[in-house]
């Protein structure tokens, strides 16, 4: 596959994504769109095998095929169901399919800075057509359902290091963080932590800031807070939340997760601790045929120590990439998404969850930024920070 064609497809996956997200203005299902995305990014990746692929690559593929392979063959399902298994694919597949666009050099700032605000945009639609859903299923009024529509906000947190224009970024920050809060999903405001403090310590050590545009970043941070004080101090709802919080509620969880490990660790044969009980193994075996919301119980349970032991390869073979990688934004993008994929995959859903694919760019730039420096010949890190802006200057981006 030619650069130019390359270049072309990474704006159809950008494009993909966006109907993606926004699905409810399509006039298919989502199942439809996300089937279309799988399938051309498997041609992509197909279309450039020759080139090769890192480890992390290499891992993910793996993982992609076993969920393939349990769905299709190891499955006790009375009702075959495609859809996690297409979901899964499309999180995963994107990237090494954005590991391949940056590689190729078809990816710059331009398209970094577009899929952010289309994104961002696109989510927020995305948001309150969940919670009018939600409204409607419950019958309840706005504020008093949590939505987890949120998860694509936290998904784009590591995409703010790698724009150019601070400007852009920040107000991409403010509208993410926003939803975040409001949607009092507990997992998702965990994950966002440590990715937010990182993304305000690296605006705010930036020499390219004046003294006036900091006091106004801190300005709008403080008017932000107390908008979102004032929302909590307001509803019933939020505060019920918090209290449970505080109680140690834990929507079940307390019950699922020893029910999985028990089931895996002392009542499996060695066949299943080693293979596991198959495709949607923990929804069959749970006694409230619900999902573990925990992405290494649910491997274990269906995929078994084999599924568990993959997944954990693909984490380690990320970290390992932040040693190549000098200190800068691309680093503590990587490291913001390696947070978020941790917690998310512990506390709620990370594999399955196709929003993960939004977190596909940042790895692709690592990538990219890694596999330079090895062409280079660089074993050792340079003593100036390497941005983002760098990188992308480096090996001259063809959209630029």
């Amino acid at each position: 596959m030619n650069q130019k064609l390359c270049y072309r497809c990474s704006y159809i996956w950008l494009a993909l994504m966006v109907c993606n997200i926004g699905y409810f203005f399509m006039p298919f299902p989502p199942f439809v769109i996300r089937a279309v995305l799988m399938i051309f990014m498997l041609w992509v990746i197909g279309m450039n095998y020759k080139r090769g692929f890192v480890l992390s690559d290499k891992l993910i593929l793996l993982f992609v095929a076993l969920q393939w392979l349990y769905c299709l063959i190891i499955n006790f399902s009375p009702e075959v169901s495609y859809t996690s298994v297409v979901n899964t694919s499309v999180a995963m597949l994107s990237f090494v399919f954005m590991s391949i666009m940056t590689r190729r050099a078809v990816i710059g700032n331009r398209f970094v800075t577009i899929a952010l605000v289309l994104f961002t945009i696109v989510s927020i639609f995305a948001y309150y057509n969940a919670e009018l859903l939600l409204m409607t299923q419950f019958k309840r009024k706005a504020g008093t359902v949590t939505v987890n529509a949120s998860v694509l906000y936290v998904m784009l947190l590591p995409l703010l290091f790698l724009v150019k224009s601070k400007k852009v970024s920040f107000c991409c920050f403010c509208v993410a963080v926003y939803f975040i809060l409001i949607s009092i999903k507990r997992g998702n405001i965990l994950a966002s932590c440590i990715p937010a403090a990182l993304y305000l310590y690296t605006v705010m050590r930036g020499s390219s800031l004046k003294l006036w545009q900091k006091v106004m970043i801190i300005a709008m941070l403080g008017v932000l807070s107390v908008y979102i004080t004032d929302i909590y101090d307001n509803n019933d709802y939020y505060q019920s939340r918090i209290e449970k919080t505080k109680k140690g509620n834990s929507s079940n969880r307390d019950i699922i997760y020893p029910e999985m490990w028990q089931l895996w660790a002392e009542k499996s044969t060695p066949l299943q601790f080693i293979a596991g009980y198959g495709y949607q193994g923990t929804y069959l075996n749970s006694s409230m045929h619900k999902l573990a919301h925990n992405d290494w119980l649910e491997l274990l349970v269906d995929n078994g120590f084999i599924g568990a032991l993959l997944y954990f390869a693909i984490f380690v073979s990320i970290c390992l990439m932040l040693r190549r990688l000098p200190r800068g934004n691309v680093m503590y993008a990587l490291i913001s998404m390696i947070i978020i994929w941790l917690i998310k995959s512990v506390v709620s859903m990370g594999y399955t969850d196709e929003a993960l694919s939004l977190m596909a760019l940042p790895y692709g730039v690592a990538v990219a930024c890694v596999s330079e420096r090895c062409k280079r010949g660089k074993q050792r890190r340079p003593k100036s920070g390497f941005s983002a802006d760098s990188f992308h200057s480096a090996i001259q981006r063809v959209n630029q």
